[in-house]
């Protein structure tokens, strides 16, 4: 025969062998329906972690995509921009060398008109 104390009021029961096995079943089973509740919270705690980390990486990895991308495009526009007014300079500059070059050959065809009047004069 087993003695076992109470642990609320301090009574001391007598139980036999098999009843002595099956409280201790009753508590082992308890205990072990804890330890496997409490190692189920845990593990789903340690799970949704591990998605919240992992959406967290992702959604580093996207802004980091963003800002890369942001940047490309702001280069990309400066660039055009950049060609732009490279093409208008060298427009600019051709019309700047034709009008030259017109100035140039008015002036030929003036000293011309003025060397064949002087030639016509004279004969």
């Amino acid at each position: 025969m087993n003695e076992i104390k109470c642990p609320n009021c301090g009574e001391v029961f007598t139980v036999n062998e098999s009843q002595y096995a099956e409280l201790l079943s009753q508590v082992r089973t308890a205990e072990f329906d804890k330890e496997l509740h409490d190692r189920m919270k845990q593990e789903l705690a340690l799970a949704e972690q591990k998605a919240m980390n992992e959406q967290q990486t992702k959604l580093a990895q996207k802004d980091q995509e963003i800002a890369q991308l942001q940047s490309q495009i702001q280069n990309f526009d400066t660039e055009k921009e950049l060609a732009k007014k490279e093409v208008e300079q060298t427009s600019h500059e051709a019309l700047l060398a034709k009008d030259k070059e017109v100035q140039l050959l008015e002036n030929q065809l003036a000293t011309l008109r003025l060397e064949h009047e002087n030639q016509l004069q004279k004969t």
